[in-house]
């Protein structure tokens, strides 16, 4: 893999800065190694309204959506015991290799064309009778009763993970759906199961096509394993079942292929929920350089979803959670354009290991209806009562009431608690990461956040707009020194928490800590006053917006991080060339004010608006 820095550094006459930047303390800042982030922005279709009523506390299902559940049309017959037990359990070796390998493939339907398309057409085969047996439930008495196929049935869950590993990434992909696979010693499953199904669209380095893949549990013994190990496998590896193989360039866009996947997989795979996982590089936004281009673009992402939302889902619902499996991911942007479509969002808005999410972990949790983060809250809770804090204590436990009825809120709620805990140093990721060559300074700088897509709306977005309305009068409050304090706040933007991208991204939370202080650097300004204020209040609501988040000891000198990026620019320069980037984006564009311009984009051109 190649990295690249930027070795340019502004320099400014600091003799000449105002007591608002003597008042910040100044933070270098890091360079740091990443998974990269697709390609530039091309037109397309924005909507700047939410296509799903962010009121409306239920949601509706599209018209093709099955009405009974995949466990009443299995099992209806058997005893509640028989139904719990009764998980997918896939025996790659027995099932398909035995069965259907070792046969000859004429016999199975299959043309003895070259050894990789046989291979691909006996496995499809030994998926499709696994189902059939599946699908056919059976009676106390032992008698096959009629069912249905799964794709006319539901579950709680259906999670679809994209993984582009067409790269140096490769490894990490295997090794990733290997920790998907394996079960827990104790018995308790990972994969998939009656509750929830895990389908993986895998396009990998030197894999002649793409691979969509049932993840089912294996029993391999679970154990770390060193990448060379998976530098030495391929897909074919792995214990999961293939469910469909696509020629490498079946459609002519990744972002077609990606619409296509998870268009295909709500619709083969129906759920109350549905989890999009993003895996790959990650730039954030936007990425300039084109030789860097691996998956989508921030743009791209957004309108990808649009296209599921309205085609798939008929505008009836959101997709609950949209996960980042990928580097600098997290920002009010694209979070923005998001939440039209999701529920949460989940992700970095700094490096991410390259060995990505802990699934296995994260796996258990959703089969086992959040156990851990059940038993989390409860041991709060009694902590908060030893120390006297009743209120805090109830807090805890209501918190857990809410989160057992709303399974996509506990999944924002517990993922980035377990992305710290994995990559301690006494965790799984920690651990492998000090042996590894793929980042191991990764846990350094990691963050991970959840958004709340509906509360990012409502509520910050507005209180955002107020702020900026404010700073705009804040700087034509003495005409004579308007172009004087935008310098004052141009020459400060260095010293706030800065996230290594091709646009110039800073910290929310600790900007909104900074400019709670204008007051104190000019006394006697009203104005600064008024800044102060709505920082505070968007400061406030931005807690509401992120319901967890984790992030590594560096940045705990931030005051109020929260690990949300957002586009900053420091000078007119940085302006002027970021500005095709983001001047279309929904946040840029908000106008909940229903002012004469929206409030961030009046504000920029007048920051930035270089003295006559």
């Amino acid at each position: 893999m190649s990295y690249t820095r930027d070795p340019k550094k502004k320099t400014k006459n600091f003799t000449a800065l105002s007591f608002l930047v003597q008042l910040l303390l100044w933070v270098p800042v890091h360079e740091t190694l990443a998974r990269e982030w697709p390609k530039t922005l091309k037109d397309f279709p924005k909507s700047l309204q939410t296509k799903w009523d962010l009121a409306k506390k239920e949601t509706e299902q599209p018209s093709w959506f099955p009405t009974v559940s995949c466990e009443d049309a299995w099992f209806s017959k058997q005893p509640a015991e028989v139904r719990s037990a009764k998980l997918y359990q896939f025996n790659f070796e027995k099932y398909a290799r035995e069965k259907y390998l070792k046969k000859d493939p004429t016999t199975l339907g299959c043309q003895k064309k070259n050894e990789a398309d046989t291979k691909n057409c006996l496995l499809q085969r030994a998926y499709t009778d696994f189902n059939k047996e599946l699908e056919t439930g059976t009676a106390k008495d032992g008698q096959k009763i009629r069912s249905r196929a799964r794709k006319d049935c539901y579950k709680k869950w259906t999670i679809l993970v994209a993984m582009d590993a067409d790269n140096d990434l490769h490894p990490y992909s295997l090794w990733d759906i290997y920790e998907m696979e394996t079960d827990f010693s104790g018995g308790e499953r990972a994969g998939s199961t009656l509750r929830k199904d895990v389908i993986v669209q895998h396009d990998g380095e030197g894999d002649n096509g793409i691979q969509r893949l049932h993840i089912f549990q294996s029993t391999q013994e679970y154990k770390i394993q060193e990448v060379d190990y998976f530098k030495k496998q391929t897909v074919w590896d792995r214990h999961s079942p293939l469910v469909d193989f696509k020629e490498e360039r079946y459609l002519d866009s990744k972002k077609a292929r990606f619409v296509d996947f998870i268009s295909w997989g709500m619709k083969q795979y129906p759920a109350q929920h549905y989890m999009i996982i993003l895996w790959g590089h990650g730039k954030g936004w936007l990425v300039r350089d084109k030789a860097q281009v691996s998956h989508l673009s921030g743009s791209e992402l957004a309108d990808s979803l649009r296209q599921i939302h309205e085609e798939v889902l008929e505008s009836k619902r959101p997709i609950d959670n949209f996960i980042a499996d990928a580097c600098f991911m997290q920002g009010v942007e694209l979070a923005t354009e998001l939440s039209t479509y999701t529920r949460f969002t989940s992700g970095s808005a700094q490096v991410q290991s390259f060995l990505g999410l802990p699934y296995r972990t994260f796996f258990y949790e959703l089969n086992s209806s959040f156990h851990r983060l059940g038993q989390r809250l409860k041991r709060q809770a009694e902590q908060f009562q030893k120390r006297g804090l009743p209120e805090k204590a109830r807090a805890a436990l209501d918190k857990w009431e809410v989160l057992k009825k709303d399974e996509p809120a506990a999944v924002a709620n517990t993922l980035p608690y377990l992305v710290s805990a994995s990559l301690s140093d006494s965790g799984y990721q920690g651990r492998v990461d000090k042996s590894s060559d793929g980042y191991p300074e990764g846990k350094d700088f990691f963050t991970f956040a959840s958004v709340d897509g509906k509360v990012l709306r409502l509520q910050l977005i507005p209180q955002l707009e107020k702020l900026a309305v404010a700073l705009k009068a804040f700087l034509f409050e003495d005409k004579e020194k308007r172009f004087e304090r935008a310098l004052d706040l141009q020459f400060a933007v260095p010293a706030l928490q800065m996230f290594r991208t091709d646009l110039r991204t800073r910290e929310l939370g600790s900007t909104l800590g900074k400019l709670k202080l204008l007051g104190k650097s000019y006394p006697g300004s009203a104005q600064a006053r008024v800044v102060a204020r709505a920082a505070h209040e968007a400061e406030k609501t931005l807690e509401a917006v992120v319901p967890s988040v984790y992030f590594s000891k560096r940045y705990e000198k931030y005051p109020r991080f929260r690990a949300i990026g957002f586009w900053l620019p420091e000078s007119p320069e940085e302006y002027k060339e970021d500005l095709a980037a983001f001047q279309d984006t929904l946040f840029f564009n908000s106008n909940t004010l229903k002012a004469k311009k929206p409030a961030w984009k009046d504000l920029y051109e007048v920051l930035f608006e270089e003295e006559p």
